[in-house]
């Protein structure tokens, strides 16, 4: 079934379901150092990462389609959640069917609560490493992965989603690379809708759906060289169920 099909099935479901709103979370939006509650699943259909509560306090995201190709597991525990902030550190691994690129990665992530909206900063170090017939070497160059991001919710059911990503490694080269976000999050029942428009700028469009193709990207010169890639706008379109 085709993503187009799959997403006009979804749609059919949700006009023939009485809508119900349910509260949204912000731990669903994923950039939150907040994590699920022991046993909350969070169950994405296509590319995205699915999440599960192994406690209150660790939480694991698994996918197998993520990255068009590049099944990945990660996991996230939260070392503190108070009614001001939360803080929270990560540790992943990828790779590809076969197996030639692993990338691995560990990072923070602090939350500070500005009464029902979260303002979240998160930072992290990821290296690609490639698999020879001797040996197993680093590829390409570090990435150091910034983000910034403020979730405002309007009401107990939808929250817009505002954020900044880019690449430390790069910025210290000189090179700006950068993804703008601007999303809408609503909930209907147990379902979720996650629907905006996410502008890559100074990096080529298509490293921004593998950690393999950013590597690539950075090595030739065309991440980070806006005049060669300018501002692209993708729109950005999430459904996922929760439990």
């Amino acid at each position: 079934m085709s993503n187009v099909r799959m997403y006009a099935f979804f749609g059919l479901f949700l006009a023939t379901t009485p809508a119900t709103a349910g509260e949204i979370a912000m731990t669903e939006l994923g950039e939150s150092a907040q994590t699920l509650s022991a046993g909350e699943l969070l169950l994405h259909p296509l590319f995205y990462a699915s999440s599960y509560g192994i406690t209150d306090d660790l939480q694991v995201n698994l996918s197998i389609l993520e990255y068009l190709g590049q099944p990945n597991v990660a996991l996230e525990y939260n070392l503190t959640d108070n009614e001001t902030l939360a803080i929270s550190v990560n540790t992943f691994f990828s790779t590809d069917w076969a197996t030639e690129y692993n990338t691995v990665g560990s990072g923070g992530t602090l939350t500070i609560k500005l009464d029902e909206d979260n303002l979240n900063f998160s930072v992290g170090k990821e290296r690609i490493h490639q698999r020879t017939d001797f040996d197993v070497e680093p590829y390409g160059s570090p990435v150091i992965p910034l983000a910034i991001s403020y979730d405002h919710r309007l009401d107990e059911a939808t929250v817009l989603h505002f954020g900044v990503e880019s690449d430390g490694f790069q910025i210290a080269n000189k090179r700006t690379p950068m993804i703008l976000s601007a999303h809408w999050a609503h909930s209907i029942n147990n379902v979720r809708l996650r629907l905006g428009v996410d502008a890559v700028a100074g990096v080529h469009p298509l490293s921004t759906l593998s950690p393999v193709m950013a590597a690539t990207a950075a090595e030739t010169g065309a991440a980070g060289a806006l005049p060669d890639w300018p501002v692209v706008p993708l729109p950005h379109l999430e459904m996922w169920f929760s439990f």
